[in-house]
């Protein structure tokens, strides 16, 4: 509004909505709808960037699971060969014969 003194609070609400003072103009609703649409274009493009990122993210994150599950199973598989071949060398350390595994 154009009053500038500080006392406004209670007399002078209802004018800083713009609604008792005048309505907006046709021309002031088609800019202001213009400047909402626009404001919220961006921000869809800016969520739209984020989710490409966090898709992007999520599949770096899988492959790397995947690779660490392959990994692991690699692992196990050595660490059970290595536990067959401990538990032959200790059945024949105690003098016994064929693997008993």
């Amino acid at each position: 509004g154009d009053k500038n003194s500080g006392g406004d609070a209670a007399g002078g609400a209802d004018d800083d909505w713009g609604w008792d003072a005048k309505s907006p103009t046709g021309e002031e609703k088609t800019r202001n709808v213009a400047a909402a649409t626009a404001h919220l274009r961006r921000e869809l493009a800016e969520v739209h960037c984020e989710r490409d990122e966090l898709k992007s993210a999520v599949s770096a994150l899988n492959r790397r699971l995947k690779t660490l599950g392959e990994e692991h199973e690699m692992l196990k598989k050595q660490n059970l060969g290595l536990q067959k071949r401990m538990a032959a060398s200790q059945y024949e350390s105690q003098g016994g014969g064929a693997d008993p595994l």
